[in-house]
């Protein structure tokens, strides 16, 4: 069971976790342009008054 848990990991950790961070950040990127945009709208006006 060890054996099973360790090779888990050590595949996250190699290209299984490169594998999901650029799908995460794919996804980041569309989900954060977005909120970046509302957040930038919200707080731009009040830095420059």
């Amino acid at each position: 069971m060890n054996q099973n848990i360790h090779t888990y990991i050590s595949y996250y950790r190699g290209k299984g976790a490169m594998d999901m961070i650029k799908n995460i950040n794919s996804l980041t990127n569309l989900l954060s342009l977005s909120l970046y945009k509302e957040i930038l709208k919200k707080a731009l006006p009040s830095f420059f008054i």
